[in-house]
Formats: structure tokens, sequence, C-alpha cells
């Protein structure tokens, strides 16, 4: 089951928990767009993109190399060939390397277990687009400044599940706002459904 928090999904309607849990949108929250022959269309939402934090180790040599590492001071996302993973309950994650290939450790400011300022891009006609999202909340106690020490990587597990339940193959890349960086994953391929491919096509 996706982790979202407890006190923002109890504030939804009951209307917009049943249309996002369905993957249907939500009109009676989410206003309305027009689509391309100017008719009034119903907004579609996501929920926010998390990040889930599995493990620190070691950037050894070997592991360097399969990830592409560049020598650098400042924080890098890579990820493997094989990045695309399942949990038990079959939920899907992209598995991301944050990397600090440099002589010196990073602060990473963190949310609980997780990250805040991860989202998804994904390229609809030469254009790199996301969801519209509902807000999300955190506890004022969830904030916390973690380390990442010097030649060393963090893997993160970012939810997907939802954008592989259909059949037309779309570029996507994570971003992550760690301080004042912006950071980009390599590209992978989801699988949208044709109501979120129309979302992506919504001026």
């Amino acid at each position: 089951m996706r982790r979202i928090p407890i006190a923002f999904f109890f504030a939804l309607p009951l209307a917009t928990i049943a249309s996002v849990a369905f993957g249907q949108p939500s009109a009676a929250t989410s206003g309305t767009s027009q689509d391309t022959a100017g008719r009034v269309q119903p907004s579609y939402f996501e929920f926010a993109s998390s990040a889930w934090f599995e493990e620190k180790g070691a950037l050894t040599p070997a592991l360097a190399e399969a990830l592409s590492a560049q020598q650098s001071d400042s924080i890098q996302l890579r990820m493997l060939s094989d990045c695309l993973i399942s949990n038990t309950h079959g939920i899907r994650y992209v598995q991301v390397y944050m990397l600090n290939p440099g002589a010196a450790p990073l602060p990473i400011e963190r949310a609980d277990a997780t990250l805040l300022g991860i989202s998804l891009l994904f390229q609809v006609e030469g254009e790199w687009k996301s969801f519209k999202t509902f807000p999300q909340s955190y506890c004022g106690n969830s904030f916390w400044q973690d380390t990442l020490p010097a030649h060393s990587y963090m893997t993160m597990n970012v939810d997907v599940y939802t954008f592989f339940r259909g059949s037309i193959p779309t570029p996507c890349k994570v971003v992550a706002r760690i301080g004042t960086q912006v950071l980009e994953s390599p590209i992978f391929t989801t699988r949208l459904t044709a109501m979120q491919d129309q979302a992506l096509h919504q001026p």
C-alpha cells in the first residue's frame, strides 16, 4: 500500500479518495481544463512522489563504474540497468543511487525516511512534463539533517507503481532538489494509461 500522510488522506473528500484509488480524475476538487477540441475536461491528479531510503554503503570502484559515476564534489543520481524493482506485494519502485564521489561528506535534508523535493518528469512530444499532484503534509518533528559520507552512496526507492498500469511507453526521469542542487536521474521507461497520457497532453 502506498505510504501517504494519514492526516492528509482523511482530509480528502470521499469522492476524491475513491477517484484516486481507482485511477479516475476527480472533478470535485480538481477543477477543469480544456482539451485540444475546446471541450471541458476534469483535471487529473496524482499523489506526489516519495523516495524511501534503503541503505548506505561504500562507493567501490566496481560500483562507480557500473553506475557511470563522474569525478565530482557534488551529489549525483545514477541507476543500474535493472533499476525497476518490486516488493513482496507487487508494488513497483525505481531504485536510484545517490552518490557522493567526492572527498568530503555532504549534508542532506530529510523528512523521516524520505526526502522532500522529489518529482517525476515525463517526456511528451519532446517536452518534459509533470502531473498535477495533491499537496503533502509532514509533522514538524519529521525534519532532520542526514549526511552522505565521502566516497559513498545511498539508495532510495521512488514510488512509480501508478505509472506502470497502462501500455503507453513514456520516458521518465526522477528530479530531486537537494539544498541548492537540482539533480536528474537517467531516463527510464514507464507504461502509462490512456487517461494519464491524455492528462500530460493537456495545457
